[in-house]
């Protein structure tokens, strides 16, 4: 019982420190980011602010899920409803169909952008079939070798921005978005061992935490600053969109692990390869 309360404080600080970070990195964006450079103004304090709040909430919530107790509902955290699914799919799909026209690179960039549509266009549909739990049933494995198009993505638009060469190597746009799709090939990574029976629960957990927190870093103030007019790169404000949805879906599959969501004991997973054992203490 008081593991469960010191989980659900580390969970909530954890939590608000990070959605203290989106409103800190948000108003960086807007007051202390210079238009046309790709930089924050020199001296500026708020995006070191924005950054510390966003590791503390990560470390806050990487401790919570090791401190965890027993693994709670016996559903894998994938058994969601379809609309759980949406957020991360349909950006996944709008990704593979839009960074085609908005990849604006060097050469080597430019030439990642067919993997990224086909990746990205797999990934999508990795994360709806996730949500149809009839398909999940029926077809196991052909869901955990889907599931591996998903950190493929991740790791081709990773390289995407590490490639472009007409953005400074340690602008925030370039390394933002790259830290935040790095922990997203974690996560993702975490989803699959569900999908063959081989679930590490705290360390999914672990991923998710770190994933929320990272995107946070760019899910939100990247967007506002683009419409605000603070930078122009349709291609970075695309991949912030994209970690926004993974943030929505991922939420919603964290949601029946925190200790304030009732455990489930009359459900029945719909797949027993994604049977979570209660007693589970592994990481």
């Amino acid at each position: 019982m008081k593991r469960n309360v010191l989980t659900t404080v580390l969970y909530g600080v954890g939590a608000a420190l990070t959605a203290a970070a989106v409103v800190v990195q948000t108003i960086a964006m807007l007051r202390c980011f210079e238009v046309g450079t790709n930089y924050f103004l020199i001296g500026a304090t708020l995006p070191t602010v924005a950054a510390l709040l966003a590791i503390l909430g990560a470390g806050l919530g990487t401790v919570g899920a090791c401190l965890g107790g027993r693994v709670q509902p016996t559903h894998s955290p994938i058994a969601g409803k379809l609309y759980t699914a949406l957020p991360c799919a349909l950006l996944f799909f709008a990704t593979a169909l839009l960074m085609p026209f908005l990849a604006s690179g060097t050469e080597a960039a430019l030439g990642l952008r067919v993997p990224v549509l086909i990746s990205c266009l797999l990934a999508g549909c990795y994360v709806l079939l996730c949500g149809l739990p009839s398909f999940r049933a029926a077809h196991p494995t052909a869901i955990a070798l889907l599931g591996f198009s998903a950190p493929i993505a991740c790791g081709l638009l990773n390289a995407y921005y590490y490639f472009d060469m007409s953005v400074e190597m340690n602008s925030p746009l370039k390394y933002c978005v790259q830290v935040a799709l790095l922990f997203a090939m974690l996560y993702f990574l975490g989803e699959i061992r569900f999908h063959i029976n081989e679930p590490k629960p705290r360390l999914f957990l672990a991923c998710a935490f770190c994933t929320l927190a990272a995107a946070s870093m760019c899910a939100i103030a990247f967007p506002v600053a683009f419409f605000a007019g603070r930078f122009e790169r349709a291609d970075y404000l695309m991949g912030s969109l994209l970690m926004l949805g993974i943030c929505v879906t991922i939420l919603f599959r964290v949601l029946p692990y925190l200790p304030i969501t009732p455990p489930r004991h009359t459900a029945e997973a719909s797949n027993p390869n994604e049977t979570v054992k209660e007693d589970d203490t592994s990481v």
